[in-house]
């Protein structure tokens, strides 16, 4: 079995700074730390950076909403979601743009 190679996200430096986006918060509950490292698995490489944590913490909280049963997604709330995924590099769309 290889190794999977090392996602960027985490190993990426700026200037000789580390400025990896790094763990996820520390109240965030276990869901939400699954989530996190969920979204920062399927990025693609190199997309978040330490100043990229706030729009992570909303996908996060938006992808655990959108997965509790019994809590309402709205049509905002979806309309988000997607706003920041396209941000990021995650949807369809986002990635044409980029020739990926």
């Amino acid at each position: 079995m290889t190794d999977k190679p090392k996602n960027s996200i985490t190993s990426i430096s700026h200037n000789g700074k580390n400025k990896a986006v790094g763990n996820p918060p520390d109240y965030f509950t276990d869901d939400l730390k699954e989530i996190w490292q969920e979204i920062k698995n399927n990025a693609i490489n190199g997309v978040f950076f330490k100043s990229d944590r706030l729009i992570l913490e909303s996908i996060c909280h938006l992808v655990d909403l959108m997965r509790t049963p019994g809590e309402e997604m709205t049509a905002e709330h979806h309309e988000v979601l997607i706003n920041c995924l396209d941000k990021c590099g995650m949807t369809p769309e986002s990635r044409q743009r980029l020739g990926l």
